[in-house]
């Protein structure tokens, strides 16, 4: 065997290490990560208490890739809301959000990312859930937060107009209230919520 040939079969082992690399990070565990996701979706009906639930959403949630985990924690979120939603119990509504935040938070300190003003839209109505289930007004403030520095970055996107707006309402906020009534007024003048609810507030104020 030559030198030069055994340059080539070197070069062959480095190129199928390399694509080996390439596979298993680039292919196997995002795929393998996914597929963990769809089974914790689809055994969701049997899990009966909380913890059964943070264990079997850390599987997938846990789970080595290096894509994927942020819509994975997204689509997370949306089974969080819906269980806040559907629960009120202030003590479960507090580990809820606790669990979601502990994937969440990390992602949104991230400041980054196409879907940034998405996740900052789930965790602030995650936590005006928890806060409304709560009576917590430390929960509500953090909802304001994250809605208006989404608000900040996108400033006609209509959910954080009408989130606000329902909070400041919440809160008994009425000037707050009145000052993005006039925001969504200026951009959808034919909104036919806003005036009456406001009233109504002012009213039974």
């Amino acid at each position: 065997m030559t030198i030069k040939d055994s340059i080539k079969k070197v070069f062959a082992v480095i190129f199928g290490i390399f694509v080996f690399i390439v596979m298993y990070y680039g292919t196997y565990l995002p795929y393998n990560k996914s597929q963990l996701y769809i089974s914790f979706l689809q055994n969701r009906g049997n899990i009966n208490s909380l913890m059964q639930l943070e264990q079997s959403a850390d599987v997938p949630l846990g789970a080595s890739s290096p894509t994927g985990q942020e819509e994975l924690v997204r689509n997370f979120a949306n089974t969080a809301l819906d269980i806040l939603h559907q629960n009120p119990n202030p003590q479960l509504s507090e580990a809820v959000i606790n669990y979601m935040m502990s994937y969440y938070a990390p992602i949104i300190k991230n400041g980054r990312g196409i879907n940034f003003t998405q996740n900052l839209l789930l965790a602030g109505t995650a936590y005006e859930i928890a806060g409304t289930n709560m009576k917590s007004a430390q929960y509500l403030g953090q909802a304001e937060s994250y809605f208006k520095e989404g608000l900040a970055l996108s400033p006609r996107r209509p959910q954080f107009l009408y989130n606000l707006f329902d909070l400041y309402l919440q809160e008994k906020r009425f000037s707050d209230a009145q000052s993005i009534a006039n925001q969504i007024l200026a951009y959808w003048p034919n909104d036919p919520k806003i005036a009456g609810e406001l009233a109504a507030a002012e009213k039974a104020k």
